[in-house]
């Protein structure tokens, strides 16, 4: 049995926020339909708001350090990305260039903000929530 990590990124503004409900429902969605084939699955979920200082510190240093480090590594080794923010630096993040930091190119577009098609073009697995 293998085992898929999943990385989770909300940016909910209120506590809890109704986009980290949703991304706790997708997230455990995900891992009983990993279950169900047999593949478990460790999720780590990451809130950018108890991330904000550290963002901050790392746009003035360059260094990303303690839990933002932490969160840049989950992403990185993820198998999946589980999209849930709207925030403009997220959205135009370019997607061949994060393809090459990523295990696996999956993503799942849960505000469906992201460019699907430029996602596709860079060999991403696209999934937005209501999309086809």
């Amino acid at each position: 049995m293998s085992t898929r990590k999943i990385a989770v990124v909300s940016a909910g503004l209120s506590q809890p926020s109704s986009t980290r409900l949703l991304a706790d429902r997708l997230a455990q969605a995900a891992t009983a339909e990993l279950g169900e084939r047999g593949i478990t699955a460790e999720v780590a979920t990451y809130e950018l708001r108890d991330l904000a200082h550290e963002i901050t510190n790392a746009m003035l240093t360059g260094f990303p350090t303690g839990d933002l480090r932490e969160a840049l590594e989950a992403v990185t080794g993820a198998d999946a990305v589980l999209h849930l923010t709207e925030w403009e630096e997220f959205r135009a993040l370019d997607p061949a260039a994060l393809g090459e930091k990523v295990r696996r190119r999956l993503v799942v577009d849960g505000r469906n903000c992201l460019d699907r098609e430029a996602y596709r073009a860079a060999g991403w697995t696209y999934l937005g929530l209501g999309r086809p």
